[in-house]
């Protein structure tokens, strides 16, 4: 809740200057929150005569910034002036329950307006995720299995793309068995702090007296369970305290919005949207903006024969070594979400070891065919709020996310791409973006 309040002791004549005062800062405060609002102040201005200008011009002000004036009671009657009207003004008169004035004749000339407002936070609502279920995993058994597996038929097939099938789907097989997907009910935001080692040992302990508590009902079991329960709330607040002090005070800003977005504000409702509306709204996208649809296989086609037939030193593709797919499986980014395969990073970089040689027989296979696997081009598209209560299609941001094996692809092929424009002086030195070594600095060393 946001409050402003503003003063008014300048006589009637200086109404003219004292509107500009009120009508800026009353467009500053509905523009900057977008919450509750709520303003009160002596304004000493008869609203029980609506039909003097400057009533009318102050009421119209209201109107057009869907302010609500809640008090309609005099609140000031004195010998020598009008019927006065202090004022409580809000941009969200449902949540207002009651408003009345409260007499003090004995404190003040002014009575007190008053007003009950419901400010109860928006609770997280459930909502339900598909979640690898790593309570009885084993890494070393998963490990293990891997190892087991035939990869080896990946080897006596010509089609690449069916080589990524199988390979995709002895992975799959190996990883329902030791963490299988399970459909999670989400009841709280994350709380990383509550799986603080510390944390997790008083539970544990809890629980245990707990149970002790209700099997023998004895009054110190009791007092013992109480007291490790009131200490657990303790030591939350002071684990609660460290982690937002650490995660503030760091210097990598994804770290820090990552907080901020995830912990600190998360979304309190769940995405209620139809899927099939959101599906045909993004990928209606470049049509809407654009005017104009995708372009066709055959038109692609012909543009790619149109262009000049390859040089001597014209950049091809090269087939990547069995080192550097084992390379990039072992440095992605542990944090990428997982895409349509439901085969997450943290399970690809336990065993690295064991498939990267197929993988890399699988890579090379489309290199030599000059294309990208269809599988890897799917992606799985998450709808992300842009506005606290989305109400339409366009309050939705598009997220796509890719396979995290098709990143490994990715990286290899602009290894070489960067590889081959560095060697050949392709681009100008001026041109900085997107480009390892090069930051805002080197634009303005520049200029």
């Amino acid at each position: 809740m946001l409050l402003g309040v503003l003063y008014r002791s300048e006589p009637l004549q200086d109404f003219q200057a004292w509107m500009d005062k009120t009508e800026n800062l009353l467009s500053q405060l509905n523009v900057l929150w977008d919450g509750l609002l709520v303003v009160t102040g002596d304004m000493n201005i008869d609203l029980l005569k609506p039909e003097l200008p400057q009533v009318k011009k102050y009421t119209d002000l209201l109107e057009s910034l869907n302010l609500y004036q809640h008090v309609q009671c005099p609140t000031r009657t004195a010998p020598t002036s009008a019927t006065l009207i202090d004022h409580i003004i809000s941009n969200t008169p449902n949540r207002v329950t009651y408003c009345n004035v409260l007499p003090c004749p004995t404190v003040s000339d002014h009575d007190a307006p008053y007003v009950c407002i419901n400010i109860r936070a928006c609770r997280f609502q459930p909502r339900f995720k598909l979640l690898r279920d790593e309570k009885q995993s084993d890494e070393k058994a998963f490990i293990g299995d891997i190892a087991s597996l035939p990869f080896n038929i990946v080897y006596g097939i010509d089609d690449p793309d069916q080589q990524l099938d199988i390979f995709n789907s002895l992975i799959k097989d190996c990883l329902d068995r030791h963490a299988p997907l399970r459909r999670s009910k989400i009841t709280c935001p994350p709380a990383p702090w509550l799986n603080h080692s510390d944390v997790k040992q008083l539970q544990k302990e809890r629980n245990e007296l707990r149970y002790l508590a209700h099997k023998t009902n004895l009054s110190h079991v009791w007092n013992k369970f109480r007291e490790v329960r009131n200490t657990i709330q303790t030591k939350i607040k002071k684990v609660k305290r460290a982690f937002y002090q650490k995660a503030l005070s760091s210097k990598k800003p994804k770290e820090l919005w990552k907080v901020i977005h995830r912990i600190l504000h998360p979304n309190p409702k769940p995405i209620n949207a139809d899927p099939d509306q959101l599906n045909s709204h993004f990928s209606s996208t470049s049509q809407r903006l654009l005017g104009s649809g995708p372009t066709s296989p055959s038109a692609l086609q012909e543009l790619v024969n149109s262009l000049p037939v390859c040089m001597s030193n014209s950049f091809n593709i090269c087939p990547v070594a069995h080192s550097e797919v084992l390379n990039q499986l072992r440095t992605i980014r542990s944090d990428c979400s997982t895409g349509i395969d439901q085969i997450p990073v943290k399970y690809l970089k336990m065993a690295a070891d064991y498939i990267a040689s197929p993988l890399t027989y699988i890579i090379n296979g489309f290199i030599a065919n000059h294309s990208f696997p269809d599988v890897w081009k799917t992606a799985r598209v998450s709808p992300i709020p842009k506005v606290a209560s989305p109400t339409e299609l366009n309050h939705y941001r598009p997220i796509s996310i890719l396979p995290a094996l098709s990143k490994v692809y990715e990286r290899l092929t602009l290894n070489q791409i960067v590889k081959y424009i560095d060697q050949h002086n392709v681009l100008n030195e001026n041109v900085t973006g997107f480009r390892k070594g090069h930051a805002t600095s080197s634009v303005l060393l520049r200029v």
